[in-house]
Formats: C-alpha cells, structure tokens, sequence
C-alpha cells in the first residue's frame, strides 16, 4: 500500500511540472488538483502562512485596481503555487515524492539533449533548444517539458537542494549518488549563465571539494578555450536585437506622430 502511494504521489509531482509536454495547461490542473486533495487531508493551515497568502493577494489585488485595462489573471496564480508550497511542507514525505518526481523530469530531459544530437532536432524541438541566437548552433540545451532553459535549470538546482538535504540526513543511497551526476550533467547542457552562477554558490555551501574541482576545470577551460567561451557567456546578440527592436519602434511611433494624415 505505501509502495503504491509512493508511485501515485511521485507521479502526482512529475505532472506538476509538464508545462510544455501539451498544448493544454495540464500541469495546472494537475497543481489545483493536488492543493484540493492536501487540504483535504490537512485542512489547517498556520496562522504564519495564512496571513503571507493575504498580503501577497493583497499586493496583487491593488495591481489589478491600478491596471484594470492591461492585466492578467495570471497574475494570481502565484497564490495557488504558493498555496501549494505550504500544503506540501505540512508533510516531509511530500519532499522526497517531489525529490524524484523531479528526477524522473531532469532524467527526461537530459535523455532528449543526447537524442538530439544522436538522432537529429526533428519532432523534439519543444524540448530541446539549438543556441541559433548565440551564433552556436551545434549545441542543444536542455529545456525538458519546462517552457524555457532557466526554468529546467531551476528545476535541476531544486533537485540538488533536496539532494544535499538528503546528505546532510545520511539518507543516500547508490541511485541518489547516479541522479547527481545526471543532475549535474543537466545543469552543464542548460548552457544558460544564471544557471551556472546559481550552480556554483550551491556547490559552494554544500560541497566544497566539488566546487574546488569545478571551478579548477573552468579556470583551465576558460584558459584554453577563451574564443569560444567568449562567444557563448560574453554574447550580446539578445540584447542587440531587442535594443534594436526597441529603437525601431520607437522611430515609427515618433514617425506616425509627426506624419499627420491629410
């Protein structure tokens, strides 16, 4: 019977993070579903907790007030993942059921990083993203069902934090130690600089012998590949074309203000 909860609740926490694997947002039903089927067993909330949910939704109402013409809705669904943090917290098993559900995820994603490059781009572009901005085309950087680099890489760096809690309880065992070393694979093809400077204050606290060999081997890759490593952290592509972007707009908004229509 435990056997069988483990699996449902790992699933349970798989789904909420399928953002991009439909069309439709099922990993927010999926997120709604779960809050009603914790509350239901908890049904108390604390006082503390409570009252971070009013004034966040508090925050957020005065926001709509002030921009009833462009707003969104979504601005609220903050509320409900918060809501769903704290349901989850109320037990600790619930941690390590997230633990691998979002290993399953990092394991995925990783799994399509090498199938892009062993089987091609076709079919899987959803979930793996060529840097053709960056002018680097030949590498493929993971996104797993997430809608963007960043979030996959969050997604990694949340699976370490638990790791590392896990370590500091003396609760490893052989397939933990393998998921770190997916995970740490994962986060390196993210190829994404917000992902890396995280990465390395994690590292940094939590496993510093790891951190002094990491950094030793960026130290002497940076020393050796610096054309290259110039051309991936050091590119302004992005920005240049949304400055741009930004100055064309600007030119014919202040064009079609001073042509007046006759």
């Amino acid at each position: 019977m435990k056997k069988c909860e483990s699996i449902f609740m790992t699933i349970l926490f798989f789904g909420c993070t399928l953002n991009s694997l439909f069309r439709f947002p099922l990993e927010k039903v999926i997120i709604v579903l779960t809050i009603l089927l914790f509350f239901g067993s908890y049904q108390k909330i604390p006082k503390n907790s409570f009252l971070a949910l009013l004034i966040i939704f508090a925050g957020l109402l005065l926001t709509y007030l002030v921009n009833l013409i462009h707003f969104s809705f979504l601005l609220f669904f903050p509320i409900v993942g918060i809501f769903f943090i704290i349901l989850v917290a109320k037990n600790p098993k619930n941690i390590y059921y997230l633990y691998w559900g979002l290993g399953f995820h990092i394991l995925l994603g990783l799994l399509y990083v090498i199938h892009s490059y062993v089987f091609g781009l076709a079919h899987i572009t959803r979930f793996v993203r060529p840097m053709f901005d960056k002018g680097l085309p030949f590498l493929h950087a993971a996104m797993g069902f997430t809608p963007t680099v960043q979030s996959f890489g969050t997604m990694c760096l949340g699976w370490l934090l638990i790791y590392f809690f896990k370590k500091e309880n003396n609760d490893l065992k052989w397939i933990d130690k393998v998921m770190f070393f997916i995970t740490i694979l994962s986060v390196i093809v993210t190829f994404n600089r917000n992902t890396f400077v995280l990465f390395i204050f994690i590292t940094m606290i939590h496993y510093r012998i790891f951190f002094i060999v990491f950094i030793t081997t960026v130290i002497v890759g940076i020393v050796y590949y610096f054309g290259f490593i110039k051309s991936l952290v050091l590119n302004v592509n992005t920005m240049d074309s949304r400055r741009l972007g930004l100055e064309g707009f600007n030119l014919s908004f202040i064009t079609r203000l001073l042509i007046k229509p006759k």
